[in-house]
């Protein structure tokens, strides 16, 4: 196998690439419930980001649990992700207010924009040192590989 196509399938079965591909399913279900909660009930900006961010983050846990990083303990992972996401919620839904209420963004990009910001590259590193830290086998496995 060439370089390049090994680098290629490194990148692609990489727990980042499948934390990405989790996170963009979570962030399309999130939008989609937001959008419901602003036109269709009428809520307020900030209470609709924040309920939809809470089904997405569900969905987003779930999801990196199984997919990206193959966990199989609950109890620990659990407590850390609602650590983490209890500080991004309300940061998220001020920024989604701020963008829209504020600066006349429409609700769709005022929440990609605050997604970008809250959930961008900080919570990879996030969930891959804190809610789900290599074992000390994938340690060992990951210096003898690189």
């Amino acid at each position: 196998m060439s370089k390049l196509k090994q680098l290629l399938h490194r990148i692609a079965t990489s727990w980042a690439t499948r934390s990405l591909a989790v996170g963009a399913v979570a962030t399309a279900v999130d939008v989609v419930i937001g959008n419901l909660l602003v036109f269709g009930l009428h809520l307020s900006t900030a209470v609709a980001a924040m309920i939809a961010l809470a089904v997405g983050s569900t969905l987003n846990f779930l999801g990196q649990r199984r997919f990206a990083f193959n966990e199989r303990k609950m109890a620990t992972p659990v407590m850390r992700w609602v650590l983490m996401t209890a500080l991004q919620i309300p940061v998220h839904g001020q920024l989604v207010h701020v963008f829209r209420d504020w600066w006349g963004v429409p609700f769709t990009f005022a929440k990609m924009g605050g997604d970008v910001i809250v959930f961008g590259v900080l919570q990879l590193v996030m969930l891959r040192y804190l809610v789900f830290p290599k074992t000390p086998e994938e340690e060992a496995a990951a210096a003898r590989i690189g």
